[in-house]
């Protein structure tokens, strides 16, 4: 019997994968930067999903609080905004959102989209 996957299951199998990430970043948000409980954001996640939270913080009028966050802390490699562009995750994305999330890293002096700190970076800040 052959096996046929639908645009839906790979759309949902994505979904799912996101949410797991976007989860993953809070984990390692609180492990790399102590000072820092995003709290609300894994509110968000838990409640919401991770593509559905993604789009709000996105399509919010302002910076998000945590994006201001974590760039205090040197630490935008943890944000949605990088998250998003990243692919496959890129792929649940309309154009706009992702132009919006290379603005708002553009915006705090993220130059270096998706490039990878040193964890210690993170660490000695309080």
């Amino acid at each position: 019997m052959p096996f046929h996957v639908t645009f839906a299951q790979v759309s949902e199998n994505i979904e799912s994968a996101f949410r797991e990430e976007m989860l993953d970043l809070y984990g390692r948000t609180r492990s790399e930067c102590p000072s820092y409980n995003p709290t609300r954001f894994k509110q968000m996640v838990d409640k919401d999903g991770g593509v559905e939270t993604a789009r709000r913080l996105l399509h919010s009028p302002k910076y998000p609080e945590g994006l201001t966050k974590l760039w205090e802390l040197g630490s935008l490699d943890l944000s949605v905004e990088d998250l998003v562009l990243k692919d496959p995750c890129n792929n649940l994305f309309t154009e706009q959102e992702l132009r919006t999330a290379r603005e708002c890293l553009k915006a705090f002096g993220s130059l270096e989209l998706g490039s990878r700190r040193a964890k210690s970076e993170c660490l000695t800040q309080t």
